[in-house]
């Protein structure tokens, strides 16, 4: 058996809502140790296209996508193509079988993503859970962790000051869904980072969330 140690689950300047490019932050990520590092663009993936996926000394760049309608996320691996739906799109069993069939796999991502109302942060829960095929879920994500802090004035200048300091760890009823889907068959967690290195602006200081060399 070894350990290998890794990111899964960030965004680069492929994605729409993302700024920094990708070969930035596998410099952050060598920096850091990793030995791997899975990009998960929305939609795109665009790294593969130039090149990029592979070894980087030593560092292991996988591409992935990350499938983002309203609601129902999912975290594709293997893909021959990036599978692309509406933003409405609610047959999250097609996206799956989609994924399935060309060859790869997946995981339900950020399940219980609760989002943070004081500061605008929408919710991106998973709500279709009569579906199969999946290989697993995300049990804990950097970014839900984060935003679940900020609950007030206060806690979120403390989020700002100390970020490491309000992490919680995975939510209870995570690990009560993906203890119960177990229960039923083979489904592996992961931990995920949903990193895009955020310039925001909250009751009118300026922080980068997160830095790649935070969230690696």
């Amino acid at each position: 058996m070894f350990d290998y140690a890794g990111a899964i689950h960030f965004h680069s300047s492929y994605s729409y809502d993302a700024r920094v490019p990708l070969p930035q932050i596998l410099e952050k990520a060598a920096a850091a140790g990793l030995q791997f590092a899975i990009v998960t663009d929305h939609f795109r993936m665009d790294a593969r296209v130039d090149g990029l996926e592979g070894y980087h000394d030593k560092l292991l760049l996988i591409v992935g996508e990350e499938i983002s309608p309203r609601y129902n996320h999912y975290i594709a691996l293997g893909l021959q193509k990036p599978v692309v739906v509406w933003k409405s799109e609610a047959n999250a069993q097609g996206v799956i079988d989609e994924v399935n069939r060309q060859g790869g796999f997946g995981f339900i991502s950020h399940p219980d993503h609760a989002g943070a109302p004081l500061i605008g942060s929408r919710s991106y829960p998973w709500i279709e859970w009569g579906v199969h095929g999946y290989a697993g879920i995300g049990l804990w994500d950097l970014s839900s962790d984060w935003n679940s802090s900020l609950s007030s004035i206060w806690q979120t200048f403390l989020a700002l000051r100390h970020p490491a300091h309000v992490l919680k760890g995975p939510l209870e009823k995570t690990l009560a869904r993906w203890d119960d889907l177990a229960q039923k068959g083979h489904c592996v967690a992961i931990g995920e980072i949903d990193n895009h290195a955020h310039r925001r602006s909250f009751f009118g200081m300026e922080r980068e969330i997160f830095p790649f060399e935070f969230a690696f």
